[in-house]
């Protein structure tokens, strides 16, 4: 038996090496990922509630606005608003940068624009006003 394990070893040791080099280039395409310059498309302003004078950046061509729960900040799908403002919900709206023009579409909470309810998306410009939950926001798309 323990010739036999002895002659399996170089086959182990091969398999293992193979994982360890699999491991390593996951790691390193990871890396790469993180450390890469990462190019906004636009920015979400906020106007009023805690969050009064921030902005949050947009990196993806759509994006779910909502309340940050956790860990979900750091995700760049998603514009998560770290308020305490409970009528804004996790996944509010959803958020699209298209050839410069921001659109913005309700998903879980109410979205008003110009003080009128929303049900489809809608193109926003810049200086539009827009209420999501209770915060009045403006939403400054890049010409990307």
């Amino acid at each position: 038996a323990i010739k036999l394990l002895i002659q399996q070893i170089p086959g182990l040791a091969f398999a293992l090496f193979q994982v360890l080099i699999e491991r390593l280039d996951e790691a390193n395409r990871l890396a790469r990922f993180l450390t890469q310059e990462k190019v906004t498309r636009g920015t979400v302003k906020v106007l009023s509630g805690d969050l009064k004078g921030q902005s949050f950046p947009i990196y993806h061509q759509r994006a779910v606005l909502g309340m940050s729960k956790g860990s979900v900040a750091a995700d760049a799908l998603r514009i998560a608003l770290p308020t305490t403002d409970e009528s804004l919900q996790e996944r509010h709206a959803m958020v699209t940068i298209d050839s410069g023009v921001a659109y913005i579409a309700p998903l879980d909470g109410d979205v008003t624009v110009h003080g009128e309810d929303i049900s489809d998306a809608m193109a926003v410009d810049p200086d539009e006003p827009i209420q999501v939950g209770a915060l009045d926001l403006r939403i400054i798309a890049k010409g990307v």
